[in-house]
């Protein structure tokens, strides 16, 4: 996931763990704001979003030879494989 959808996400699982622990009714309004403010609709939408868009690229790239070639090239370039290595893995 992206780091937009980590900070949403990770927003509004604060949010939701803060729910029972409002004490009075100044901590409860503050909440209901800020809840309010996150537009948690919205937010849920973008990132349903980006799981969907994610999916279907991963899905693609799996099915694409040349894709998964070229990433394991990469892979063992990031490895720092020898250039034997790497040519024998093609």
């Amino acid at each position: 996931m992206g780091i937009f959808s980590r900070n949403k996400l990770a927003a509004i699982q604060d949010v939701i763990n803060r729910k029972d622990n409002q004490t009075n009714i100044a901590q409860l309004t503050n909440y209901v704001a800020e809840v309010k403010q996150m537009n948690i609709a919205k937010s849920k939408e973008l990132v349903e979003m980006h799981v969907n868009m994610a999916a279907g690229i991963k899905d693609i790239q799996s099915k694409d030879k040349n894709f998964a070639k070229c990433h394991n090239i990469e892979h063992s370039i990031m490895l720092q494989y020898s250039i034997n290595e790497i040519v024998e893995g093609l």
